[in-house]
């Protein structure tokens, strides 16, 4: 099993599952600003679309470039393939500006759509649900379905109801996903999943589930399908599983950033992550990934190039390391140029956690005698004040006396 992963600069690589490495890497991109945003393949031509802010690259399996073509309106936010007799694709923007392509033609659009002209309005993201309807979720308006065949929107929902106040509950959608041919699931900004008839237009939705497992300041990030659960990830890289009704059952370990994709191949789940890690996970056995590997930056998106029937992933057991100062160094040599925010060291874990223990007790002992010196330095002041010993008038007078006498008698 092969899947072909691209991350923002540009880089593809052919990752082989089973062997758990790296067969080929390639920089497709050039120029400035010009960051990959999406990633497609087209099993009828037997190529690969990748869609960058300037250009729009086909290539073929091998990543030898076919086409190039430069964008009169850059930094689209996504793309869709419209299969059929004459194959088409579709750019969609942010403004929700839509541009039809033809395959064959040399990439000029052959309509462009400007369905709302108002500003506060954006597109956040695209779902493809068949070969012709895609689902758009939106800031500022509730999700809408588009018919690539019609060119036109087909289906729209309706906002929920009023708050307390009687004040417009604001609308942002994050990601959505088809849970079957009469609803869909969309992800909202308040933590909840929301979910439509998509065969009843103007309606509000069905049902609002709150999801309580996300922790505090942090949001709902991304959704999809795994063998019978919904799977929803946060913007912290927590992933959550849940069954038909959003009870909560798993959780999954091992994710230390933002998730950029999930998707299932097979009876595995695979997920990408700002950690630059790739890992794939199998519910039955462990909530622990299979296998992680390190791709070296961060992958952006991930695309299925070979599928096999039977393919069975070992559990990599990594061996137990008994650190010292000497591995110590060693290991700060090797990994001093990394992000620590973004790299995960799991093996490295208990020596950074006794040294932080270590800085911890320090800190208390300097606290305790800084208290120690501070309460001394009242109390001497306190007592000086008390026993603060005064002259004796007599013993002044007899002194003055003595030293008139000696003066005299000099």
């Amino acid at each position: 099993m092969q899947i072909i992963s691209g991350d923002e600069n540009g880089i593809l690589k052919i990752i082989e599952l089973e062997k758990q490495n790296v067969l080929l890497s390639k920089p497709i991109l050039e120029g400035e600003n010009n960051k990959l945003i999406s990633m497609k393949d087209n099993k009828i031509k037997n190529n690969i679309i990748i869609l960058s802010q300037k250009q729009l690259t086909i290539i073929n399996y091998e990543f030898q470039i076919l086409e190039q073509h430069d964008l009169k309106e850059p930094n689209a936010l996504d793309f869709v393939i419209e299969s059929g007799q004459i194959q088409k694709f579709t750019l969609f923007y942010q403004n929700f500006q839509i541009a039809h392509f033809q395959y064959d033609v040399k990439m000029k659009p052959l309509k462009v759509q400007q369905l709302n002209e108002n500003k506060k309005i954006k597109l956040n993201k695209i779902i493809q649900l068949d070969d012709s309807k895609v689902l758009l979720v939106f800031q500022g308006q509730p999700p809408n379905i588009y018919d690539l065949k019609t060119q036109s929107i087909t289906w729209k929902a309706r906002n929920v109801a009023n708050d307390i106040y009687d004040l417009q509950v604001k609308m942002d959608d994050f990601d959505g996903i088809k849970l079957d041919d009469y609803s869909i699931g969309v992800v909202t900004m308040h933590n909840t999943i929301r979910v439509y008839d998509i065969t009843k237009p103007n309606q509000r939705p069905l049902f609002e589930y709150k999801i309580k497992e996300v922790e505090k300041n942090t949001k709902l990030d991304q959704i999809c399908l795994y063998k019978q659960y919904r799977v929803v990830s946060t913007q912290k890289g927590e992933v959550f599983l849940y069954d038909k009704d959003f009870i909560f059952k798993k959780k999954l370990q091992g994710h230390g950033a933002s998730i950029r994709q999930m998707l299932q191949i097979n009876q595995y789940l695979v997920t990408t992550c700002l950690d630059r890690y790739l890992r794939v996970y199998d519910e039955e056995q462990e909530l622990k990934p299979l296998f992680s590997l390190n791709t070296k930056q961060r992958p952006q998106v991930f695309i299925v190039k070979q599928i096999d029937d039977n393919v069975n992933i070992e559990k990599v057991e990594k061996e137990q390391i008994h650190w010292n100062v000497q591995n110590g160094k060693q290991a700060k040599a090797r990994f001093e140029g990394m992000r620590r925010h973004t790299i995960r060291l799991p093996y490295l874990q208990k020596m950074f956690e006794n040294h932080r223990i270590k800085k911890i007790i320090q800190k208390k002992k300097q606290q305790i005698l800084e208290n120690k010196q501070e309460v001394k330095q009242e109390y001497d002041g306190v007592r000086r004040k008390i026993f603060k010993k005064k002259p004796i008038r007599g013993v002044q007078k007899v002194k003055g006396a003595l030293l008139t006498n000696k003066k005299k008698n000099k």
